[in-house]
């Protein structure tokens, strides 16, 4: 499936996080999880329309925690053959709420999950996981995420690299 092709179902969402993104505001920790899942699908699938936060003027206000997790995100895209130029495919479309995909070239691999709702969304992380042996490596919430790798939460967005 292409990139185009599993993106139809998100469209909607892309277009109402783009403008998240472009205001976050500090007080409003939902809309800067919003902003930051945004930020991890148009800096590890080509094709987003994406307006670095450097680049923004006017009225918006990009808190520094955004700006740091912007940093970080494209520092790691930049050191992964895989984020940065790797084959895309979609892995799960049974649920709108998630977008699951796998970016991946020679014997690198990033599985991008990224929740779209305000739902924890159950979804088998170590299935797909283990068998690739990825390890938790980038994500908007705190860096640990313990035990508990099969629930999503909401806005939240996870990288997984080997």
């Amino acid at each position: 499936m292409s990139t185009v092709q599993g993106l139809k179902q998100f469209k909607a969402v892309i277009t109402d996080w783009q403008r998240s993104i472009e205001c976050s505001n500090q007080e409003n920790l939902e809309s800067n999880r919003k902003a930051e899942v945004y930020m991890t699908l148009a800096n590890t699938l080509n094709g987003i329309p994406y307006s670095p936060s450097d680049s923004l003027v006017g009225e918006c206000w990009i808190s520094d925690d955004l700006k740091e997790y912007e940093k970080e995100l494209n520092e790691l895209k930049v050191s992964s053959c895989a984020l940065s130029s790797g084959r895309y495919d979609l892995l799960y479309k049974n649920d709108s709420r998630l977008f699951v995909f796998i970016r991946s070239m020679f014997s690198k691999r990033a599985l991008i999950i990224l929740n779209f709702s305000d739902d924890v969304v159950p979804f088998e992380t170590k299935a797909i996981c283990m068998p690739m042996r990825l390890k938790y490596t980038f994500g908007n919430y705190e860096k640990s995420i313990g035990e508990d790798h099969n629930n999503i939460r909401p806005y939240e967005a996870r990288i997984y690299m080997n």
